[in-house]
């Protein structure tokens, strides 16, 4: 396998556990709607997990990209979370 694949699966299952962890902690606090949060912060994960394993990226500037990308996504997700929530007028 190549490097693009062997990137590829690693960011796949990396979203797939994360998700997943998010979807049963959200599932014991009794919050359906946190997965959406849960799905966006997952896709921010591995989108970052994949750019440090295809580039290469190693030491303090592989967290920096982690947080410059899941971060900004988690929060995407928390505003689309928040929008379906929110009571009709």
């Amino acid at each position: 396998m190549g490097p693009l694949a062997t990137s590829i699966l690693s960011s796949t299952i990396l979203v797939v556990i994360v998700l997943a962890v998010h979807v049963f902690i959200y599932k014991i606090m009794n919050r359906p709607r946190e997965w959406i949060r849960a799905l966006f912060f997952a896709l921010g994960f591995g989108t970052a997990n994949f750019i440090n394993e295809f580039f290469g990226i190693t030491g303090l500037t592989k967290y920096a990209v982690l947080v410059g990308i899941a971060l900004p996504f988690f929060y995407v997700g928390q505003y689309f979370q928040n929008r379906i929530n929110r009571p009709a007028a």
